[in-house]
């Protein structure tokens, strides 16, 4: 692809480019998380989020392979800057527009699918790309999806003038005080409180007073926080609210800005998008359709295991505390399936609280068994919901599959192990043995 260094429209795009300040920035776990979560929702083999400027694609982000940048003129997906569409290649050994690109070599890109990264001017400065090391026929779905996130990645870019903006305008600080959207507390330079507005309070749940000594140790640690979040981000007391507070000097005046941004949805997204998959999914009547497709897939390649999990005395817990508890409860649920499993696995709610997983890989029963004992730990654990403590168990019936076999046949003989599972007793589980085919 040509580009044009002294062209308006290029020299214009350059220069909001430029204006996020995002080119040759550390790694951000924001960015990363989220390219991660892409590659899992295609199933693609990996993915990366990169920017385009005079000379090179520079990469921000990627999963499947490690490289920082390339010559512009060698990268895969630079078309999308130019037409502003979506860019689609089944097999790159048939596509002789292709230019040669070390991501073809090195890191095995067979087939890849593309969306422009675009501002709200319609100014194309990056891409973001899904891709695999086999022939791929992608779907209308995937670019669905890729779309998604290139709105969601540009939401991140637009974040990053917040806090640079409010660190130079210390002269405002009582207007970003009492109108900002998020908590803010004002310290001085001993880390004295000097002022703070009202979301400071109801987000972390502490009533501050002006004078004291700021100090952390007031937040809870959530110990279920993966560790690439631990540091920054806390828990309020009650368990409902995860916050995450972010240091701004503000040098004129020798003070500090303390951001208390509520994350709570971010979080559940990233502990494994179970709360996205909830909210989006189960929702509708087509997770069992979505179950179906997928699952039908795997079973054709010989691919997976399937675990049916229903959890032991929901019911009960719906009619002492409530059907808003029960489904706060449900979603709790599927965070902590999310993060029992691997990244190759999916977890699908079947009904009101029963759940599938699909266990990516050819798997012994020793495996299982580990992968299940991992579930059941986990939901052990006492789950904090709407001021109550709860606890549950879940009992388990887990199978390998045959590619001659349909769905309904695999979910009916995990059903029938969770079953006689639960009739020996509550929170256990069964497996099946290795299938041959007859």
């Amino acid at each position: 692809m040509q580009h044009h260094r002294y062209d308006a429209p290029e020299q214009h795009r350059l220069e909001k480019l430029h204006s996020y300040s995002i080119l040759d920035t550390p790694r951000e776990e924001d960015y990363d998380q989220m390219v991660d979560d892409l590659a899992f929702m295609v199933g693609a083999d990996g993915a990366y989020l990169s920017f385009m400027d005079e000379e090179r694609q520079w990469f921000k982000a990627t999963v499947g392979f490690q490289m920082t940048e390339l010559p512009r003129a060698q990268a895969l997906c630079g078309a999308t800057l130019l037409t502003h569409t979506p860019l689609m290649v089944f097999d790159t050994t048939q596509e002789d527009r292709l230019r040669p690109s070390p991501l073809l070599d090195q890191a095995g890109v067979r087939s890849f699918l593309a969306v422009p990264v675009s501002t709200p001017e319609g100014l194309s400065i990056g891409t973001l790309c899904v891709f695999s090391r086999e022939v791929r026929i992608w779907t209308v779905r995937d670019t669905e999806i890729l779309r998604r996130y290139a709105s969601r990645t540009l939401q991140l870019l637009e974040r990053r003038l917040v806090p640079a903006a409010r660190s130079t305008l210390a002269e405002e600080v009582e207007a970003i005080l009492q109108y900002g959207s998020d908590g803010f507390i004002l310290l001085d330079n001993t880390e004295h409180v000097m002022e703070f507005n009202g979301l400071a309070e109801s987000i972390t749940g502490v009533q501050w007073t002006k004078g004291e000594v700021f100090s952390t140790t007031l937040f809870l640690h959530d110990e279920s926080i993966p560790e690439i979040h631990k540091g920054n981000v806390f828990m309020r007391w009650d368990g409902q609210v995860w916050f995450k507070v972010t240091a701004v000097p503000l040098p004129s005046q020798d003070w500090i800005l303390l951001i208390i941004e509520d994350v709570t949805h971010h979080l559940q997204h990233q502990f494994g998008l179970e709360a996205k998959v909830y909210q989006e999914q189960t929702r509708e009547e087509g997770e069992r359709n979505a179950l179906y497709d997928y699952l039908q897939g795997r079973i054709k390649d010989h691919n997976c295991s399937v675990a049916y999990l229903d959890l032991d005395g929901f019911r009960s817990i719906n009619e002492k505390h409530g059907f808003q508890v029960g489904d706060l409860l449900l979603k709790q649920v599927a965070i902590r399936l999310r993060q029992s499993l691997r990244g190759q696995d999916r977890v699908y709610r079947l009904s009101r609280d029963e759940f599938i997983l699909v266990l990516g890989g050819q798997l012994t029963p020793d495996i299982l068994s580990m992968i299940a004992t991992r579930v059941q730990n986990n939901l052990q654990k006492p789950i904090h919901v709407e001021h109550q403590t709860l606890h549950v168990t879940a009992s388990m019936g887990l199978t390998p599959t045959l590619p001659s076999e349909g769905v309904d046949a695999v979910l009916q003989r995990a059903e029938a192990l969770m079953q006689n599972s639960k009739q020996q007793r509550a929170g256990g589980f069964s497996i099946g043995e290795n299938l041959a085919e007859g």
